[in-house]
Parts: structure tokens; sequence; C-alpha cells
């Protein structure tokens, strides 16, 4: 896919309006670029079935882009873009749907199509081409544009609702794999009693040696406590300094709100609730 180019305004520059001037095939801009030189740019009458008209004419010339146009393919498709004024002449910029987030192989904008998101260099060759891509649907489950945005800025949460082959359900988040495709981890981190790998399911966070026949580890800590969802960094944070920095806020059996900490307990295996004094 194409780099975008940036738009060329010419209206007002150094206090002279571009000119206009119809031909026969359409029309000619005669204007000066910011660094004072002249330009002269020669346009279509029409641009995939829209025509080119004053007012056309007058935001290109000021503002270096037209509004949104609606545009007729050759096969009959149609496609929301608009006309885009560059030092090169008029191109059509047709209309896509790109992230906040950046690709995290190349930098580059990420798209989201029918099929789920892709870096805008995605097809490419050469230099530029990447890889990156991520389809809307991963392991039975459809995986949101807030999801996907959370995961390219770096922190992924938590997701339940992913299917195996069998149906089994599962949880995990987010991960690049090695073939530089959208993945789901359920590796959490290392488990603070015996250093095996924590796993997130749907209900907690269980050791893989848990149901070790010659040393087993319970290591098991839930999901919520008290109406406080653990997250990733939380979990983390708590295994590697054995407790949350922040107070969170906890209910009560009756329903009354209470400040307090989550805390491993002496053995590692389990996290308690300290009320804060």
């Amino acid at each position: 896919m194409e780099q975008r180019k940036e738009p060329l305004s010419l209206g007002a520059c150094h206090g002279r309006k571009a000119e206009i001037q119809k031909t026969s095939s359409g029309y000619q801009l005669l204007g000066l670029l910011p660094d004072g030189k002249k330009i002269t740019l020669s346009l279509q009458a029409k641009y995939l079935g829209v025509e080119v008209n004053e007012k056309l004419l007058e935001e290109l010339c000021n503002e270096g882009r037209t509004e949104r146009l609606l545009f007729t393919q050759h096969g009959g498709q149609h496609d929301y873009g608009c006309l885009v004024l560059t030092a090169c002449g008029v191109t059509i910029e047709l209309e896509r749907h790109y992230l906040q987030g950046r690709c995290p192989v190349c930098g580059g904008r990420v798209i989201h199509t029918s099929k789920g998101y892709f870096c805008e260099h995605y097809g490419e060759e050469g230099e530029h081409a990447c890889h990156f891509h991520a389809l809307g649907i991963l392991a039975h489950r459809a995986i949101t544009e807030q999801e996907m945005e959370d995961f390219l800025a770096g922190h992924p949460e938590i997701l339940d609702g992913f299917r195996k082959d069998n149906n089994e359900p599962f949880s995990g988040f987010l991960v690049l794999n090695k073939d530089q495709m959208l993945a789901v981890s359920s590796r959490i981190c290392r488990c603070p009693n015996c250093g095996g790998m924590l796993y997130v399911r749907p209900t907690g966070f269980r050791c893989e040696h848990y149901y070790d026949a010659d040393h087993p580890c319970r290591t098991f800590f839930y999901r919520n406590y008290k109406g406080v969802q653990i997250k990733r960094h939380m979990l983390e944070e708590i295994v590697k300094n054995g407790r949350t920095k922040d107070a969170y806020t906890f209910f009560r059996d009756d329903g009354r709100l209470y400040p307090g900490y989550l805390e491993l307990n002496k053995p590692q295996t389990r996290i308690q609730i300290i009320e804060q004094v």
C-alpha cells in the first residue's frame, strides 16, 4: 500500500492566490509553493465519477484536500475518499480505517479490514515490506478494536472466551509470535513459590506444577477478590514485590466499601486482602 502524500496548499501563499485556468481536459493551477517556487499543476475534469467543480477546486487550493467524496471504481464498486493536491498533481486517497496504535514490527500504521488488522505495508515488496497481520477471529473469538489498541500500546489485558479446537475454553492475552502474527498466550509470570510458570485460566491463575505427582505446587490465585479484578500488571507486581503498591476499593458482604492491599501469604500460594489502616 502506498504512503499517503502530504497535501499541498496553494491558497494565499506569499499573498498570492493560485490562478485557475480552464483547459480542454480539465483545469490548470498556477501558484506558489511555500518556499516561493512557482508551480503548475494539471487537473482532470473528473476522477472516478467525481466531477471537479469550483467548490472542490477551492478546497484543493486552500486546504490541500477535499471533503469526503464517493468514488465509483471501474468495476462498479463505490469507495469513500478525497482528492489530495500534492506537488506532483492530484491523487485519490481512498478512505481506510487506521488504528491509533502502530505496527509492532515496522512502526507503520495498522488498518482495520474485513479480515482483521493489517500493517499498511503488508503485501509490499522490498525494504518496506512487513508481514504483520492479525486475523479478526482468533481461537474462535472476535478481537475487538479496543483490544487490538491495547496490544499495540504495549499493555494487552487478559481476555476470556477463547476456545481450542476441541471446544475447551481458555483465557490469555495477545502476543506477537515468531511469524509476526497475532497469537494468544496464557503464560503470565513465574510462580513465587516454586519458580514454575503461572498460567491464567477462566477462574484464576494456576502454577503449571499444580497437579504434578512428584512435586506438586498448590499455588492458585483467583482473578477476582471482593470486586477487584486482577490485571496482568497487578499480578506481576504482587509476585515481584509481595503486594500491590496502591490500595484498591473492595466490597464487604453488606455492600460497604473499604480500602486495602492485595498481598501474598507466607507460603506464597495464595493472595489475601490486607485492610488499609
